[in-house]
């Protein structure tokens, strides 16, 4: 019976290999590009890779918000990998998913994973700091690969598997444990399995926003002693409490139309102003439709799909005269004049918009005043701090005091 158990043991060890981990290259980063992303989510700077390490950046500012990125692997073993996938840092606000399951790849073949960085749970004020929440987050992509006698770096496995083999060995009172110690030592190397592991790792910077932004296209009512003196109840005011009588947007698809006002409050006290405007597809089919021409469709379709903020500003006041005066802190004594900060980053987002068309046929572009049109679609801004946008039914405007608001647009 006794000289048996040690022909049994070494039946087993055979048949039932020992399982270690081990080093290896066999997975190769190949490439990562942005596919798509929500309207609010901004990529700060792109993907940027070194060796098997990625590193994102990103910006959100709504839950819901998410950035799709497609992950190019190579297989660069002979053995097939498994891919898995762990999230190393708790985050409440941010969720890695690979939307792919049971990734296996073959032996030499490329895999394309797809990785969702989403905004997952709302950042509540209290841990915002200035309105803003920084979340550094990795993700580890593992494969793993069978491999039978590989050379291992994993050498602690080694002794470990040697010593319980000393210690099995001295249970037997045998006179050839001896020589079934040195037969199992030697026997060793074939007797374990070692799991080829190898690593991508994805170190995300997700800057969360809070995003306390509403939508409005408030008409005017044209009463200029309430204008003048700040109470006019169907204008939203930069740096003055929110009107109650002025209908909120939470979100701009809300909004029916595609030039709208944005404002960024805190305690209902309008903080920021903005004039948005949408162009997409649909937007320029309803414009070609009016036409008269092909070159003024050729003119509708250049133009840029996307969403654009003109940024306003309360560069001075009025006083019940109609003179303005400029705030000290927006006063250019070269230039002698009142000048936006926001004048240069608005004239980028006008060039943006109207792409090709940015030139002398459908923009007037002598500072401190740009404007560019393209069939009854207008858009304006002065470096005084006035934007304006205008299509067929309705104008909106921030003007240089940082009074807001729209008006319908009469056809002749």
């Amino acid at each position: 019976m006794k000289k048996v158990i040690p022909l049994f043991l070494l039946i087993c060890a055979y048949f039932f290999p020992i399982f270690v981990y081990a080093e290896g290259n066999s997975i190769k980063l190949k490439s990562i590009a942005l596919d798509e992303k929500s309207d609010t989510c901004t990529e700060v700077t792109g993907a940027r890779v070194e060796d098997n390490n990625i590193s994102l950046d990103l910006k959100m500012t709504n839950v819901g918000d998410y950035a799709i990125y497609k992950i190019v692997v190579k297989n660069q073993s002979s053995e097939s990998i498994k891919i898995s996938t762990s999230q190393n840092t708790n985050s409440n606000y941010i969720k890695y998913t690979i939307l792919e399951n049971d990734i296996t790849i073959k032996k030499s073949q490329e895999k394309t994973l797809t990785l969702k960085v989403e905004y997952v749970t709302k950042a509540s004020n209290d841990v915002l700091v200035n309105g803003e929440l920084e979340q550094n987050i990795d993700l580890t992509i593992t494969a793993t690969s069978s491999l039978i006698n590989p050379k291992t770096a994993s050498q602690y496995s080694i002794f470990l598997i040697l010593i319980a083999l000393i210690i099995v060995t001295l249970t037997i009172k045998s006179k050839e444990k001896k020589y079934l110690l040195l037969l199992l030592t030697l026997l060793v190397p074939n007797i374990v399995l070692a799991a080829n592991t190898d690593k991508i790792i994805i170190h995300s910077k997700v800057l969360l926003v809070n995003n306390d932004y509403i939508y409005t296209v408030n008409i005017f009512d044209n009463n200029e002693s309430t204008w003048l003196d700040g109470t006019n109840t169907t204008m939203v005011y930069l740096n003055r409490t929110f009107p109650a009588t002025i209908e909120k947007f939470t979100s701009p698809a809300l909004v029916s139309s595609n030039i709208y006002l944005k404002h960024k409050l805190e305690n209902n006290v309008v903080k920021e102003s903005y004039l948005e405007f949408v162009i997409n597809d649909e937007i320029k089919s309803q414009m070609a439709e009016r036409c008269d021409g092909q070159e003024c469709i050729q003119a509708v379709n250049a133009l840029v799909n996307g969403t654009y903020a003109l940024r306003g500003e309360a560069t001075g006041s009025y006083n019940s005269h109609m003179n303005f005066t400029c705030k000290e802190e927006f006063y250019n004594s070269e230039m002698d004049m009142c000048v936006s900060p926001y004048y240069e980053s608005n004239v980028e987002v006008i060039q943006e918009a109207f792409g090709p068309l940015f030139d002398e046929n459908y923009c007037s572009i002598e500072s401190p005043i740009i404007n560019c049109n393209v069939l009854e679609f207008y858009i304006y801004a002065n470096k005084q701090g006035i934007v304006y946008a205008r299509n067929e039914t309705l104008a909106c405007e921030i003007e240089k005091d940082g009074s807001a608001t729209c008006m319908e647009v009469v056809s002749d």
